[in-house]
């Protein structure tokens, strides 16, 4: 695909586009949303300068139903971009238009402290198969990890021995979503659980070799497999008695993502009750969890603002009940 663009704000796309790119993101996606824009822009608007509400309220209405929040999403970030040299530049607030993305349609079901205890609990009496005897062993464990460390199930299921250091306690997150590699430390228990889950798994296979994942499937050489994975998160939130919130007459099915919200809610809420300044502490968090920039993990903080009536209040008062021990295992 040619790197050109031929509108009069082509250059700024340009400027954009490498940008993002440059901060590790593919942007291929959004490259087609820029051409089409430039496109437009070239046909519509040829004596353009600057982005306008008008423009981006013609463009995003130009493109079919489906697409036009992608478009929105894309063009807000434009925007953001542009308006740092150019303060006339139009930023769309969000629900610009009225649209909104399925993410926030469905909403995103962050535990609360007493149903994380109970989740924890729950993974560890996952039922085993006929084809899978050490089920419980492998998903009951990996679904602990996935709350406990907030990493991406991706990340999960792509680790090998090798990449599993528990003398250190760390995981050694490769090739991650934005192409990178970061170091994850384990709290001590959590390093705790990990030694005697390799003990237990290596006496199941023996010659396990360290190119071996650290999640296996039935066979012991591929990984678990993602939906192996999300059935024992399913029959673990049936098993702790939490079911996903109605929205507008639907239940969404729960999301594997929503332990990576929780993990992250979970620890600002423990700096929270620190009262340390929670938006200095968000970098260190979008570090811990592989974001590109800090925009992602200040969605937590709207969360964790969000539910500090629900969780907060109610439960950080809890103190010494068994509420706290699931928080605590999150929190060190």
């Amino acid at each position: 695909m040619k790197t050109s663009f031929e509108s009069p704000l082509g250059s700024d796309f340009a400027r954009f586009l490498d940008h993002k790119r440059a901060l590790g993101y593919a942007y291929t996606v959004e490259e087609e949303a820029l051409r089409q824009l430039d496109s437009f822009l070239r046909k519509r608007m040829p004596a353009a300068d600057i982005l306008t509400e008008e423009i981006v309220r013609s463009f995003v209405l130009a493109r079919p139903p489906k697409s036009r929040y992608n478009s929105l999403c894309v063009l807000r970030n434009l925007g953001r971009f542009l308006a740092a040299a150019e303060a006339r530049t139009f930023v769309a607030p969000p629900r610009f238009m009225g649209l909104v993305g399925k993410r926030h349609k469905e909403g995103v079901h962050v535990l609360s402290l007493a149903e994380a205890a109970l989740f924890v609990d729950a993974t560890k009496r996952l039922r085993p198969m006929r084809w899978a005897p050490l089920r419980p062993l492998i998903i009951g464990t990996a679904l602990r990890v996935l709350l406990f460390t907030g990493i991406r199930r991706g990340e999960l299921l792509a680790l090998r021995e090798a990449d599993v250091d528990l003398r250190a306690g760390v995981l050694m997150i490769r090739d991650t979503k934005f192409g990178k590699t970061r170091p994850v430390p384990l709290t001590e228990d959590l390093t705790l659980e990990l030694r005697a889950y390799r003990t237990e798994l290596t006496k199941a296979a023996p010659e396990r070799r360290a190119t071996d994942p650290f999640f296996p499937g039935h066979d012991g050489r591929a990984p678990c497999s993602e939906s192996i994975l999300y059935n024992g998160y399913r029959e673990a939130l049936a098993t702790a008695g939490i079911r996903a919130r109605r929205r507008k007459g639907r239940t969404p099915g729960p999301r594997l993502h929503d332990l990576r919200h929780t993990f992250a809610v979970f620890r600002l809420l423990a700096w929270y009750r620190q009262k340390a300044d929670l938006r200095a502490k968000v970098p260190i968090l979008s570090a811990y969890l592989g974001h590109v920039g800090i925009l992602s993990s200040q969605t937590y903080l709207h969360l964790t603002r969000d539910l500090a009536g629900e969780i907060v209040e109610r439960e950080l008062a809890t103190h010494g009940s068994p509420v706290t021990v699931a928080v605590d295992a999150v929190a060190r």
